[in-house]
């Protein structure tokens, strides 16, 4: 008797390659990861470091696989950048389901201007039946009982052993990541201009401030000595006077 484990296993998810095209965080290395919503736990990618970078994985790494779907079930998934001061950021989410891996078990998933990655599972894809045409043999078997053609070539492995598609995924334009990136950039350089201006409109306040009180002490010094000038010219008149 066949149970429902075995009719329909869980499926293991492996991380085959990935390059990520812009950061999020403006200083240090990101820390990337992958995580589902369904409170698992975060698998961080310690080798995802550089932008515009392709990074291969085996399978034997000791973060793989990266989640395990469960039979005819999809999951809420992505890519995160960890963020210790505001929310984490995100390269991309996605619901990652078994039937959209291909026959040979790889799944490609491009997010413009953030990621692409490749991924395998080897349970995942469902068999293909053979068509039964009405004369009752299956489609694509000869007389002599001949294999049948199924019309796709079969993939080559890699190095690890692993079914890898024939073409790799495209990478995408960087302009979109590198005009983020410029964007950033000119937001903190007007911030800092900002800031500049602002802290040297202060201390020009301060020093005209001082100017006009120290001009205004000036202008009273002046005043008092022509005042007691008046007065000793004033004896003089007076003294002249009785002579």
């Amino acid at each position: 008797m066949v149970t429902r484990s075995e009719a329909q296993p869980d499926r293991d998810v492996y991380l085959r390659n990935m390059t990520i095209f812009q950061t999020h965080e403006w200083f240090g290395a990101p820390r990337v990861y992958f995580h589902c919503t369904d409170n698992e736990t975060k698998v961080y990618l310690p080798d995802v470091t550089s932008p515009g970078q392709q990074y291969t994985f085996s399978s034997y790494e000791s973060w793989q696989p990266l989640t395990t779907l469960p039979a005819l079930k999809c999951k809420r998934c992505g890519f995160y950048e960890a963020d210790t001061i505001k929310s984490d950021d995100v390269f991309g989410e996605w619901e990652l389901c078994p039937l959209d891996f291909s026959a040979n078990g790889s799944l490609s998933k491009l997010v413009e201007g953030e990621f692409v990655a490749s991924f395998y599972c080897k349970d995942c894809a469902a068999p293909s039946e053979p068509e039964t045409p009405a004369g009752g043999s299956p489609s694509g078997v000869g007389v002599q009982g001949s294999p049948p053609n199924s019309g796709t070539a079969a993939p080559f492995e890699s190095s690890t052993g692993m079914a890898t598609s024939a073409e790799p995924p495209v990478a995408p334009s960087r302009t979109e990541g590198r005009s983020k990136g410029l964007g950033a950039g000119l937001i903190v350089l007007i911030v800092f201009l900002s800031l500049l201006g602002a802290v040297g409109a202060g201390v020009g306040l301060i020093s005209f401030h001082k100017f006009l009180r120290r001009k205004r002490r000036n202008d009273h010094a002046r005043a008092f000595d022509l005042l007691f000038d008046s007065g000793d010219e004033l004896e003089e008149e007076m003294e002249r006077g009785r002579l």
